[in-house]
């Protein structure tokens, strides 16, 4: 995704032990949730289990993070919850890497219907490409543009954390023959945002 940095927004990275990329973010201080994040994709990363260790990402001074311990506070308007939405999923990496997607950097205030509904339909849909490709890439960002909800952070109501307005995914898949394809989805952040995912 495009960059226009500002002294709200930093880059970071999350390296694998062997050295490798685990995932970029886009951290918007101000917002408090990620603007955007990548990641590649490969055989043998995805994860049955998850670690559940969420904390604090070292990279950012923790006034700009959201304390997940716990979920956040305020979280209901009317008929909408919003939960810890992972734009990484936990599934997508296993081992060591997957303390790293706990981290508060790539979590966002997400409706739990969505979570758990088409969005993650989503999630194992792209997962289950692993078979066919070589490859992966993946980007996943928040839209801000019109957002007007915040959550309390746990630690404090005076700590508030954005819910964007909506959520986007976009896949470059590179398969074993050496082929691209590519996948664009923009979900609103919200239970009815769509009532089914399809091919």
């Amino acid at each position: 995704p495009a960059t226009v940095p500002t002294n709200d927004i930093v880059y970071l990275q999350h390296m694998m032990t062997d050295g490798r990329r685990n995932y970029s973010i886009w951290f918007d201080k101000k917002n408090r949730i990620a603007s955007w994040i990548c990641y590649p994709l490969y055989t043998g990363e995805s994860s049955t289990g998850r670690s559940d260790a969420y904390a604090y990402d070292p990279l950012v001074d923790e006034e700009f993070q959201a304390n997940l311990s716990k979920s956040y506070q305020n979280r209901e308007f009317g008929d909408e919850e919003y939960v810890r939405g992972h734009l990484l999923p936990s599934y997508d990496r296993a081992g060591r890497a997957n303390l790293d997607v706990f981290l508060s950097t790539n979590i966002i205030p997400q409706s739990s219907a969505l979570n758990s509904g088409v969005w993650g339909d989503l999630e194992s849909r792209v997962r289950s490409l692993e078979t066919y490709c070589d490859t992966i890439y993946v980007a996943i960002g928040t839209d801000v543009s019109n957002s007007t909800l915040k959550v309390n952070d746990v630690s404090s109501p005076a700590k508030q954390i954005t819910v964007p307005s909506g959520i986007y995914k976009a896949i470059l898949a590179h398969t074993k023959t050496g082929e691209y394809y590519a996948l664009a989805t923009y979900f609103e952040n919200k239970a009815n945002a769509a009532d089914k995912f399809t091919k």
